[in-house]
């Protein structure tokens, strides 16, 4: 098989085979369990009304492990996000609409996934007791989540928008996602080679222009918020300071 380089991320390489597809395989280092989940991940969405990359299944090449997906040729939302364009940031709220408004049962639950990196995370104690206390008291859900739904993981393609990176899905109640995306919209760290472009006033319009479309609030989403927030800090180092200002903050 003949593989052309698509790219290299921090924990695959994405070739391109003969016949057109995209082939992630995945460096010695990365754990068997994590591409197992992908893996499982991508098979719960097959049928489910979401524009995901078609999934064709784990394969072997030169003793590597990988999954093998169709291969979506575009460019992500995140050069329109950059400038503060309402179109592009109502087509991602449009879109995240459309995959909230599935049902995944079997989909790994969303409370029990940030119970474990809260109790993980390298917090005081008093922050990590209000924030599982906030979560307990949080509804449970079955709706699909994405739980990394940001610009740079929407393509547009000459046949719309899809969605990728799906690693992190969950099931849940909507509002954990949205507080999730509203988190990366305005706090998250910037890829490295546009972090210089990134203003803070946009970013935070943005997010405002975001919740807005989703129907809910800052307000709305507060606890959601401290939730996201504390298992983020215990998920990014490079993010930790920040984000202990803002829980000490709420």
């Amino acid at each position: 098989m003949n593989l052309k380089k698509l790219g290299t991320g921090r924990t695959a390489e994405v070739f391109l085979t003969e016949d057109g597809k995209a082939l992630k395989l995945y460096y010695d280092w990365y754990p068997k369990a994590a591409m197992e989940a992908e893996k499982c991940n991508a098979e719960l969405l097959e049928g489910l009304n979401v524009p995901a990359p078609k999934f064709y299944g784990k394969v072997e090449y030169e003793g590597k492990d990988g999954l093998l997906y169709d291969a979506m040729q575009g460019q992500s939302l995140m050069p329109r996000f950059i400038t503060g364009e309402k179109q592009a940031i109502l087509e991602l709220a449009l879109l995240h609409r459309q995959i909230l408004a599935n049902r995944c049962e079997e989909a790994e639950d969303i409370k029990k996934r940030l119970s474990g990196l809260i109790k993980a995370a390298d917090l005081p104690e008093c922050i990590k007791a209000k924030a599982l206390e906030k979560l307990t008291n949080l509804p449970d859900g079955e709706n699909l989540l994405h739980m990394d739904f940001h610009p740079d993981n929407v393509m547009q393609s000459e046949n719309g928008l899809f969605v990728i990176d799906w690693n992190n899905m969950a099931k849940g109640a909507p509002l954990f996602d949205i507080a999730r995306t509203a988190m990366l919209l305005e706090y998250s760290m910037p890829p490295e080679e546009v972090r210089a472009l990134f203003d803070p006033e946009i970013r935070k319009a943005a997010t405002d222009i975001y919740l807005e479309a989703m129907g809910t609030t800052r307000e709305e989403i507060a606890d959601y918020f401290y939730v996201i927030f504390a298992s983020r800090a215990g998920e990014c180092t490079f993010e930790r300071d920040m984000l202990m200002n803002l829980l000490e903050e709420r």
